[in-house]
């Protein structure tokens, strides 16, 4: 599981940086304080599947890396 929570974390991270989205502006998007949307990123294992999923939408991932 630690490869799989760093496979979303980078491929988070790397939606982000594809659209050059700050944390803060990838938060407000999402209705999200940043601290919260940095804590999710940073450790995506300890949070509803949900929530991943409502993020990588919002950066246009459509398959996480989950394997």
């Amino acid at each position: 599981t630690a490869q799989i929570e760093k496979n979303i974390r980078n491929a988070l991270k790397n939606g982000m940086l594809e659209k050059d989205w700050s944390n803060e502006h990838l938060a407000k998007l999402l209705g999200m304080y940043p601290s919260n949307l940095s804590k999710v990123i940073n450790h995506p294992m300890s949070v509803q599947l949900g929530t991943i999923c409502r993020i990588a939408e919002k950066l246009g991932i459509k398959d996480l890396p989950i394997k």
